[in-house]
């Protein structure tokens, strides 16, 4: 059905075969871009390479995830047990200027006191380490940004040039097809519902 609607184009068969050379040389410039000196031989083996990029992608982003909630998970307990320790000496000292207290007891409270601030700065230091882990597990977007960026655009520019492709080569008896799919849009399709319309309304 494919074969037939391209052969019964207008459209000359060497345009066609020139507009797919376009479109592979294009293929083959983007992958250049993402570290492939590839030859058409080995154009076949950039796919499974890309999508490995893509699981890099993936296997980053979830160790950052893990690594992040990890040192959350041993930030909070050092958070609650200062908060816990301060709120206690609190009620004591406030306890101590309600009643009369001995000597005895003001020296026992300001020693706690003293013991408790001489603990906060192994606390804090532990939760400043933590939160410089957790600084650096969130340097991962940078270079899954790029990648990400670079596949988007390669896919865009596939699907772009695919599609003009299409509608220069499409048969006559789809045009009125094309006609209804566009007739809420600009001469050509734009946006991802216009194409998919398109192509369905085309059996594609």
């Amino acid at each position: 059905m494919h074969h037939q609607g391209i052969s019964g184009a207008s459209t000359d068969i060497y345009e066609l075969i020139s507009r797919i050379g376009n479109v592979t040389r294009m293929l083959r410039s983007s992958l250049r871009e993402l570290g492939h000196d590839i030859t058409i031989v080995e154009l076949a083996n950039s796919i499974p390479d890309a999508r490995s990029r893509l699981q890099y992608v993936v296997d980053l982003t979830a160790q950052a995830s893990g690594k992040t909630l990890n040192y959350i998970e041993l930030t909070q307990p050092l958070q609650e047990q200062l908060s816990q320790q301060a709120s206690q000496l609190l009620a004591q000292w406030q306890q101590h200027n309600d009643e009369a207290a001995s000597i005895d007891e003001t020296m026992a409270l300001a020693r706690a006191t003293r013991d408790w601030l001489g603990s906060v700065p192994t606390c804090t230091e532990a939760t400043k380490s933590y939160l410089r882990e957790i600084m650096m597990a969130q340097d991962f977007p940078d270079t899954t940004a790029r990648i990400i960026l670079r596949m988007m655009a390669l896919l865009e520019n596939i699907e772009k040039e695919f599609l003009n492709v299409l509608l220069e080569n499409v048969p006559r008896e789809g045009r009125a097809a094309i006609n209804k799919a566009c007739a809420d849009s600009a001469t050509q399709p734009t946006g991802q519902e216009d194409i998919d319309e398109l192509l369905n309304s085309l059996g594609l």
